[in-house]
């Protein structure tokens, strides 16, 4: 499944392209401005227009573990699904974890 397009307007989007090469990671790090309340009901995250993530709730801080595990990844995408007024995200990461290596099937942990 792609991302959607940019024309959706009810949506929010944060996304993050490389100029040159690919970015390694296996964690997708999200943190939303708790002080001024939690906004986010659901989001998603995609790695070069496929779906990888689809959760709930942001909060303090949200890690998501890739179930597919290492990827090379040209961009990323965080699409803010539902919201309770505009999401007010203060931080965005991308990370390496050397310890995360799931041992599960790769073709079966894509988000349909």
């Amino acid at each position: 499944m792609e991302a959607p397009n940019e024309e959706e307007k009810e949506n929010y989007w944060i996304e993050f392209k490389t100029k040159s090469g690919k970015i390694k990671f296996n964690v997708v790090r999200i943190q939303e401005a708790i002080g001024l309340g939690q906004r986010v009901k659901e989001h998603e995250v995609y790695v070069d227009g496929i779906k990888v993530v689809k959760e709930t709730t942001i909060g303090y801080k949200r890690l998501h573990r890739l179930k597919l595990g290492i990827v090379d990844a040209y961009s990323v995408r965080i699409k803010i699904v539902k919201a309770k007024g505009t999401p007010l995200i203060s931080s965005v990461g991308l990370h390496f974890d050397p310890f995360w290596n799931p041992k599960e099937d790769v073709t079966s942990k894509m988000v349909h």
